[in-house]
């Protein structure tokens, strides 16, 4: 089935809010003050299901969200998806864990 205008409209609304909300001064400010923290939760789980640190592949993100009870396989696999395609780097690591917070919220009923 093909999707509605707003069902599309809705989707480059919330596209928009999360690019806004990556690129915002306060979110950089986050990534840079929590930057030992995320690097070492994303080496330690690109370590643990992938050839090295350096690339985050999709098993190991599951496992992350498996260990943290962040959201189920299917939504972590399209977050995933949409952050990086088939495996993330770290530059793009704060973007895929921002859609799974976005997913949450959207499963909390909260609107971005």
């Amino acid at each position: 089935a093909r999707p509605t205008e707003a069902a599309v409209e809705e989707g480059k609304s919330k596209n928009d809010a999360m690019q806004a909300a990556l690129q915002s001064q306060a979110m950089q400010r986050a990534v840079v003050g929590y930057e030992p923290g995320l690097r070492r939760v994303f080496e330690f789980f690109a370590g643990w299901k992938g050839p090295g640190t350096e690339r985050l592949p999709l098993a190991g993100f599951l496992k992350l969200g498996e260990c943290f009870g962040v959201l189920n396989k299917d939504a972590l696999s399209l977050a995933f998806r949409q952050a990086g395609g088939k495996d993330l780097g770290y530059d793009t690591f704060p973007k895929a864990l921002l859609l799974c917070v976005m997913r949450v919220g959207e499963n909390e009923g909260l609107q971005p």
